[in-house]
């Protein structure tokens, strides 16, 4: 449970006078020299800001040169193409990335011999904006003497950039930096065979496996005999082959031919990165039958991100009491396609039964949709509320299956009755029966067919037609139903009550019995006769009809 606002608020004030006092640059945790616990004091403090405000970060950039072809020939001016790599992080934060706390801003680069062998023509550089995502490349031109001895030599990078190294959650709290940084490259005269990575890519995504391709080019005037190239990656969680490094055979190979090697990759779940560095070596016979090893050539790989889907337009019909249905569709983000996906939905609750909990989905490119649907039925004594829903992705990566969960919320909704039930005049006389005409009306949202109304009562009431049937009702729909009841000559005037239920198919043919109705029944005062009474009518009418047929007959008799 969070702070509340005014605690948090407080929490960073005090903050904020910690670093004021401490003579910090803007932003929490960027500290001066301070007494032995004020570090301790203040990481506390920070901790305790980011569990109660959440999203403050702290990192910075972490710049590395990298040489794809380092090697060079006496007596050229070659201009060596010099890769800037972040590989920047935070120490703070980090769940909602700020790209302004690890990129490096306004770079510039100048470069240096560090053997008065070579020379650097070259001045400062501008690089601009160098981030995690993105490597910079820096040109730099160098003349090499014709009698320069071969082996390595060094070129010394000074590297001025500006960075953010802290910021609040809403941008108001930041702290600015320009920095200069040493770095170095090794560059190689050799006048013998030369290869470089012209060209390098990779399948394989973030918490999975695949290939890394790279194409490489014998940029030398001589043949190698025998090649083969190993390669490896450079940085956390980055496996090429099944350990450090891989070997692939490549045979002859020619000045100016291209070979492509291929080798097995896996990043891990926990690839921070936005790219690892290649490293592949040349192991090769030259043309006196010697056994020679090429310098390490270099490049920048950018495993595909991880693949990911999102629930949308999740709705529910879910009914306290009845079948529901809960629907909505899957998106793949990408960035493959994905086969044989199968979505797999979590029991919601012990009183919530799902009919079939996995529902197989169609091939799916990047950014296509599919529609899912669970059917389920909810108990009669399950609680009416908001129920989150938990589905798994199932899909099939190459070389297994691979998951992705996804969450969304869906509303159990109270009970309904289904039926409404109105009747006009309900009442009946002391010693008198009376037919009653009830409205019925449909209140689900489906089509419900083969209604038997049943009315049942008590004494001093009587149900003299205790049955009627309606053949359909759709929803919202209203039909007249006629029961007649009797009261009987010593009931009490009073209000009674009457018990109506309906038996019903449901559209999925389900034979369900509503819950009872009860509906009150006014027994009013018997009616006074203001003249014979019905059964002396009938009695008379009868004596006159055997009057006269006995009077006929007598008659005739005669």
């Amino acid at each position: 449970m969070s702070a509340p606002k005014g605690s948090a608020l407080g929490l960073i004030a005090v903050v904020a006078l910690s670093v004021v006092g401490a003579q910090f640059a803007v932003g929490v945790g960027l500290a001066a020299p301070s007494p032995p616990d004020s570090s301790t004091q203040t990481a506390a403090l920070e901790s305790d800001v980011v569990a109660q405000t959440g999203s403050y970060a702290r990192g910075s950039p972490d710049l590395v040169a990298v040489l794809a072809d380092p090697v060079v020939r006496p007596g050229t001016t070659p201009t060596i193409e010099v890769g800037l790599l972040n590989e920047g992080g935070y120490d703070l934060g980090g769940s909602s990335p700020q790209p302004r706390v690890t990129n490096a801003r306004a770079v510039s680069v100048e470069a240096e011999a560090s053997d008065d062998a070579i020379e650097v023509e070259s001045g400062t550089v501008p690089v601009g904006t160098v981030s995690t995502q993105q490597a910079a490349t820096v040109p730099v031109s160098l003349s090499i003497p014709d009698d320069v001895e071969p082996g390595e030599y060094e070129v010394d990078l000074e590297v001025e950039y500006t960075y953010t190294t802290f910021v609040s959650p809403n941008g108001n709290v930041v702290d600015e930096r320009t920095t200069d940084e040493e770095l170095s490259v090794t560059i190689v005269v050799d006048d013998g065979p030369r290869f470089e990575i012209v060209d390098a890519e990779t399948d394989a995504q973030i918490g999975d496996s695949g290939e890394v391709t790279a194409t490489l080019k014998n940029t030398g005037d001589e043949v190698a005999r025998s090649a083969s190239v190993t390669a490896s990656g450079v940085g956390g969680g980055v496996t090429i082959g099944t350990g450090e490094a891989a070997i692939g055979y490549v045979g002859d190979w020619d000045p100016g031919e291209n070979r492509t090697v291929t080798f097995d990759s896996s990043v891990s779940e926990q690839f921070a990165a936005g790219g690892y560095v290649l490293e592949t070596t040349v192991e090769y016979t030259d043309v006196d039958g010697f056994e020679q090893t090429a310098p390490t050539a270099r490049t920048g790989v950018f495993p595909l991100s991880e693949q990911s889907f999102a629930l949308e337009n999740v709705s529910g019909s879910l009914e306290v009491g009845y079948e529901g249905a809960i629907t909505g569709s899957v998106r793949n983000e990408g960035p493959l396609p994905v086969t044989a996906a199968v979505v797999v939905i979590e029991p919601i609750s012990d009183r919530v039964s799902i009919d079939e909990r996995r529902y197989a989905l169609p091939d799916l490119a990047p950014n296509e949709t599919a529609e899912i649907s669970f059917t389920g039925d909810v108990g009669g004594q399950a609680d009416a509320g908001p129920r989150q829903v938990a589905l798994t992705v199932e899909y099939d990566a190459g070389d297994g299956v691979r998951t992705a969960d996804l969450r969304d919320r869906v509303t159990i909704e109270p009970r309904t009755p289904e039926f409404a039930v109105e009747a006009e005049n309900a009442t009946v006389s002391a010693g008198e029966s009376k037919q009653l005409v009830f409205t019925v009306t449909n209140q689900r949202p489906e089509t419900l067919s083969s209604i038997r109304a049943n009315l049942y009562a008590d004494s001093p009431i009587t149900v003299v037609d205790e049955e009627a049937y309606i053949d359909e009702l759709e929803p919202g729909e209203s039909r007249e139903v006629i029961l007649e009841v009797q009261a009987a000559g010593s009931a009490t005037q009073k209000t009674y009550p009457l018990e109506l239920d309906f038996r019903y198919e449901d559209e999925g043919r389900n034979d369900r019995i509503s819950d009872a109705y009860d509906y009150p029944l006014d027994v009013t005062e018997p009616v006074e006769s203001e003249g014979p009474s019905t059964t002396m009518i009938v009695i008379g009418a009868a004596l006159v009809v055997a009057l006269a047929i006995g009077g006929a007959v007598w008659y005739r008799r005669r």
